[in-house]
């Protein structure tokens, strides 16, 4: 694992809201606080809320995969606020959304995710996957009855996951209502975003 950077701090939803809505709600007016904000930190928002509330669902696995962690600041800040450290694994190895020699890294592994064996976790953390490859859909098909999804993105359609993954989500996982919504109420979404906190057990 590379050096890690000094990690950006969290803000809360409300922070989040009275920055965004400080100037025109129109995408085109958030476009320079969005473009700094994944360059780094990630593709989407993480709130205060949504890191206490993901982190005390993580907090009882033993083992949790993040297979697309970006810069790894989403990994950064689970660790610590569910606990699990360095029982917290997160990877990546796309190169083509990053200048390479500004890319932070807060805490992942520079490497390939199909590498490692996604059946040991207990938990899958997939936040943003592309949705013009089956990366999240050759990870869906890796895991194995009874293990967690915690997905971040749009449905099916959207900017997030492709067809087949929605398709696969749909057919083999079922999805828990009450941690999804309980994660999700604190979160923010950019303007023209639709993306959202699913849990999801596989059958």
């Amino acid at each position: 694992m590379a050096k890690c950077f000094d990690v950006p701090a969290l803000m809360s939803q409300q922070d989040w809201l009275d920055k965004l809505n400080g100037g025109p709600r129109s995408a085109y007016g958030n476009y320079y606080t969005r473009k700094e904000y994944i360059a780094e930190h990630s593709w989407s928002i993480l709130t205060t809320e949504v890191a206490r509330e993901l982190g005390k669902f993580l907090s009882t696995f033993d083992l949790v995969i993040e297979p697309f962690a970006g810069t790894g600041y989403l990994a950064h800040h689970l660790r610590k606020a569910s606990g699990l450290g360095k029982r917290y694994r997160a990877y990546d190895a796309c190169v083509s959304h990053w200048d390479e020699t500004k890319r932070p890294n807060y805490g992942f592994t520079k490497s390939g995710v199909f590498n490692t064996n996604i059946k040991k976790a207990d938990c899958v953390v997939m936040s943003w996957p592309n949705y013009d490859e089956n990366l999240a859909y050759r990870i869906a098909r890796k895991m194995v009855s009874g293990q967690y999804l915690v997905y971040q993105g749009e449905g099916g359609g959207g900017c997030t996951g492709d067809y087949q993954f929605h398709n696969y989500l749909d057919d083999n996982f079922e999805y828990i209502e009450d941690d999804s919504c309980l994660i999700g109420s604190g979160g923010v979404q950019w303007d023209g975003m639709h993306d959202t906190w699913s849990v999801y057990r596989k059958k």
